[in-house]
């Protein structure tokens, strides 16, 4: 996979969201979410009355975006890391990975690219 392709401006164009494994909704969302080639990135998507904005930078280990929050919306989440898995990273695609092994949830969240910086 070849990291550089992350640097530029993705716009958001799904969620997919799971419990234990199945299935429980797809949604089209909007965002747009900004990787900088100093490590920077920045990200703000909502739906409805829902608004996710952060910022901070950035590394990447094995295939692990590592998101080192400096601000954030959710003011618990400021000074945390974020960790997504890279599943698909193209010159048109990102898709990343989440999951609450607590809560048994996860998501997968597609991105298209906008802009290559």
């Amino acid at each position: 996979m070849n990291m550089d392709l992350i640097y530029g401006i993705w716009e958001m164009h799904t969620i997919s969201s799971f419990k234990n494994g199945e299935p429980t909704s797809e949604r089209a969302k909007s965002g747009m979410f900004v990787f900088t080639r100093d490590n920077r990135l920045a990200v703000v998507s909502g739906a409805n009355e829902w608004v996710m904005a952060y910022c901070g930078s950035f590394e990447i280990k094995e295939e692990v975006l590592i998101i080192h929050t400096e601000s954030c919306s959710v003011r618990e989440r400021e000074g945390t890391d974020m960790t997504r898995k890279i599943l698909k990273l193209d010159s048109d695609w990102l898709i990343l990975g989440a999951k609450s092994e607590d809560r048994g949830t996860s998501a997968e969240m597609t991105w298209k690219r906008e802009l290559s910086l």
